[in-house]
């Protein structure tokens, strides 16, 4: 059981670290195109 949550918990922090990799690509991405565009 405590395996399962250890695990639950892992899963959450990848998907956190992805969504903030993914929203800093797309700001960093969006200020290339359009460089007045402030973070």
């Amino acid at each position: 059981m405590a395996k399962r949550i250890l695990n639950s918990l892992r899963g959450t922090i990848h998907g956190v670290r992805f969504s903030l990799m993914h929203s800093a690509c797309c700001r960093l991405e969006r200020a290339g195109m359009n460089p007045k565009e402030p973070f």
